[in-house]
């Protein structure tokens, strides 16, 4: 099994069809348009209509501020459901206006049993992904910062 922390920087649309658990944390910039590096692969990704094979969660960062509140991360999530993506926890949208903490961290503490959920055909995997922890840190200066990829090999080690 193999657990991995990307920026979305270099990835492609191919990429994501390898995968079968991701974890979206996800920004809007201006008004509401994806950050510079999340642009190529979010325009590679329109050249895959079907995602059926993904199972994912989505945390969206935005700011009441601007007109588009949580435009890019509410427009990616529903790509993916359109695309036939299924989503294996609650999509949330922080926003930074009032403070992301209020919703990242309650968001990041409730994300642990439904992704054990997700992971159960492989129990080493869920107790392996147990043992990791996720700082917030990273996600205050609202950019895209990582995508949790999930790799699931079917329990092989």
């Amino acid at each position: 099994a193999v657990v991995s922390t990307q920026s979305t920087g270099g990835l492609t649309g191919e990429d994501l069809l390898k995968e079968q658990v991701v974890v979206f944390v996800v920004s809007s910039t201006g008004e509401g348009d994806p950050p510079d590096n999340f642009e190529e692969f979010w325009n590679n990704l329109h050249e895959y209509p079907d995602l059926s094979h993904l199972n994912f969660t989505l945390l969206g960062l935005g700011d009441t501020n601007y007109t588009d509140y949580g435009g890019f991360p509410n427009s990616l999530n529903r790509f993916l459901t359109e695309r036939g993506a299924k989503s294996f926890y609650e999509y949330q949208l922080a926003d930074d206006a009032v403070g992301l903490e209020h919703v990242v961290e309650p968001w990041i503490e409730g994300l642990w049993d439904p992704l054990r959920a997700i992971l159960s055909p492989s129990p080493s995997l869920a107790d392996k992904l147990a043992a990791l922890s996720v700082t917030t840190a990273a996600i205050d200066d609202v950019t895209t910062k990582l995508i949790y990829s999930l790799e699931w090999d079917g329990g092989k080690e």
